[in-house]
């Protein structure tokens, strides 16, 4: 498995900028002579289908993981947009590529496979269940939310702020504690300034210790807008025998069961979180319930190995049509395996890295 960054600078998306990744695409997967490209992320997803008919001799995966402001906002300009780039995607070739998603609730996933083309779900990337293991719950009071993520308006970090803040005022005995940094390439990144002074709020910045986050949280808390495939934290906080609440939205709704491993309440609505949280916080036993059924589901369905052998059997699944597989350049190396194209790679693979 070779992987290879693109030129991608993703707060950049006029046609010219779409236009020239494409080309250096596929010049690129030319030169490469791959047997399968796997790609991540809408907007490579889209790249990839303007390159196909060029290069005719290689399978293609579509990993798409979420479609981000494309799937919250309701604006003209988003909606003739959303209809472009879903219509372009259904372009693809039928028999040559799969597209995977991390939930089932995705609208672009209903979209595509009314197409003909070959989709699978699965539930995120993968999580390690040995380094994020089930630890026992620290000590109350204080309660401890804790949120992992990019810094950025589509998460709604904003709504559980508002919330835990309030309820801290008003003498619960909760605290939330954030991690991750702003995401500048995003068109609406968020300034953690301006949670300075807010009661039972702690910023903590950038952590490459995830597993530690949540040794030290009682619960997590995420408040997404929409957009997401399957939030990477989510996973690893369930993972660690944490329970969650989280928003009624795809890819958070679709693995937080409510009343099961946590609580799924209304997006936006304030008041809804608020009476999610007390009722978390003055529930122990459920707090331990919630926490064992979501990593049992983890491990039933995320972990890294039944995420990769799901890879693997795609791959077989695209490379055992009679063609045989081809191997790389040498200036790329050499060997019989598939080629990753990632556009940012640390913020896919870790969404609390700073930016570069």
């Amino acid at each position: 498995m070779k992987t290879i960054s693109s030129p991608t600078i993703r707060a950049h998306n006029s046609p010219q900028s779409i236009v020239g990744e494409a080309l250096w695409f596929a010049a690129t997967l030319r030169k490469v002579n791959p047997s399968v490209v796997v790609v991540y992320s809408l907007r490579m997803c889209l790249i990839l289908t303007l390159v196909q008919c060029f290069v005719r001799s290689c399978e293609f995966v579509y990993v798409v993981t979420g479609v981000g402001l494309l799937g919250i906002s309701e604006s003209l300009k988003a909606r003739l947009t959303r209809r472009l780039v879903f219509g372009i995607l259904s372009l693809a070739s039928r028999k040559r590529s799969h597209f995977i998603f991390e939930n089932s609730s995705d609208g672009l996933l209903d979209w595509i496979a009314a197409y003909g083309h070959k989709t699978s779900v699965f539930m995120g990337a993968g999580v390690d269940p040995d380094e994020f293991r089930m630890t026992e719950l620290p000590t109350m009071p204080p309660f401890r939310f804790a949120t992992v993520s990019r810094l950025i308006w589509s998460k709604g970090i904003d709504l559980a702020v508002d919330a835990i803040s309030a309820l801290a005022q008003e003498g619960h005995p909760v605290e939330l504690h954030i991690y991750g940094v702003p995401d500048l390439a995003n068109p609406h990144p968020i300034n953690p300034a301006i949670w300075s002074g807010r009661v039972g709020i702690h910023y903590h910045g950038f952590s490459d210790q995830v597993a530690n986050v949540w040794r030290e949280a009682h619960a997590g808390i995420f408040t997404s807008r929409g957009g997401e495939g399957l939030p990477r934290a989510l996973l690893e906080a369930s993972a660690c025998g944490r329970a969650s609440i989280v928003t009624a939205v795809p890819g958070c709704r679709d693995f937080i069961r409510d009343g099961l491993e946590g609580y799924v309440v209304p997006t936006d609505s304030g008041l809804a979180l608020k009476d999610a949280i007390i009722r978390l916080i003055n529930s122990p036993n459920d707090i331990l319930t919630f926490g064992k059924a979501a990593r049992a589901l983890v491990c039933a369905t995320s972990t890294n190995k039944i995420i990769q052998a799901k890879y693997e059997q795609i791959f077989h699944s695209l490379l055992d049509g009679g063609r045989p597989v081809k191997s790389y350049s040498d200036n790329l190396g050499t060997g019989r395996r598939p080629v990753l194209c990632d556009p940012n790679d640390a913020m896919t693979s870790r969404r609390t890295r700073p930016p570069s």
